[in-house]
């Protein structure tokens, strides 16, 4: 028996629900980062690989040149706290919907996306849901499990569960 046919059939309405036009919602993936970049609030001494201890024109803190950076503490140096990504995918928040046996009352949402996503959820610290409507700005969920590969047989989608933070 050929499952050929059905295999494509599957992936092909799986992907027009989960195309960006399709039965998506934008969310946001959040990573902590540490990236190290120099103060803007001080000129940074090379040498010393710290703060001069001198006010750069136009920093968000002014202070009297000599004194420690009030907005790096004298390193010289600041850490980007966290960086997003905007992507579409499909979400779940109804647990009679989610697919698989989830019986974990922590698991409040579920979302349903490519393989290709997979990376980028082990990555991230956090992914917030449905960021085009401002008015919900609690919806910032961790990732509660490893993401499941699925599929007919190709394992081409994830299912990822999800608790509130």
């Amino acid at each position: 028996m050929n499952l050929l046919p059905l295999k494509q059939l599957y992936n092909s309405m799986v992907d027009i629900m989960l195309a960006d036009t399709g039965l998506t919602t934008q969310c946001s993936l959040v990573y902590d980062t540490t990236k190290l970049q120099q103060c803007p609030n001080c000129i940074y001494d090379s040498i010393s690989k710290k703060s001069a201890n001198k006010y750069k024109s136009g920093g968000p803190i002014s202070f009297v040149n000599g004194q420690t950076c009030p907005y790096c503490l004298g390193k010289g140096i600041t850490s980007s706290s966290m960086e997003t990504e905007t992507i579409y995918i499909a979400l779940l928040y109804d647990s009679k919907n989610f697919i698989g046996s989830v019986n974990d009352p922590n698991i409040v949402a579920q979302t349903i996306c490519s393989i290709n996503y997979l990376d980028k959820f082990k990555k991230c610290s956090k992914i917030i849901f449905n960021t085009d409507i401002p008015s919900l700005s609690n919806n910032i969920f961790a990732r509660y499990n490893e993401p499941q590969p699925v599929g007919l047989g190709d394992n081409k989608y994830l299912f990822t569960n999800w608790a509130r933070l």
